[in-house]
Formats: C-alpha cells, structure tokens, sequence
C-alpha cells in the first residue's frame, strides 16, 4: 500500500469475496479526498448488487467502465 501511494495510485478496487482488505487497506494510507476503497463483493449480500455498486463507485471514483 505505501508503495503504490508513493506511486500515486488512489483508487483500490478489491476482487475478493469480501471488503476485508478494502478496511485495511484505508487504514494504511494518508486520508485524502482523492482517494478511493471499493470492494466488488460483501459477504452475505446479492454479488449483482454488490458488483453494480462497485462498478458505480469506481465510474465516480475516475475508473474507465466499459458499460456495454
């Protein structure tokens, strides 16, 4: 985490079956506005939900979506 903000990477997406890193990896990081932590699955919740959301906060967050 310190290497890739160092680089000025600010935007984690997570792949894996839950947020657990995504809450880490806030913790290991500067706050910066810039900055965002999004998780594409949550334990116990609708994986289409879930990944419309993560696909969501990564559009806002400056991530290029291919929509179709």
């Amino acid at each position: 985490m310190t290497t890739l903000w160092g680089l000025g990477v600010r935007r984690f997406l997570e792949l894996g079956p839950d947020a657990v890193l995504t809450a880490m990896a806030r913790q290991c990081v500067d706050e910066d506005t810039e900055a965002a932590f999004t998780a594409a699955l949550r334990a116990k919740q609708d994986d289409r939900e879930t990944f419309a959301a993560f696909v969501g906060q990564a559009h806002t967050a400056g991530t290029a979506v291919d929509w179709t």
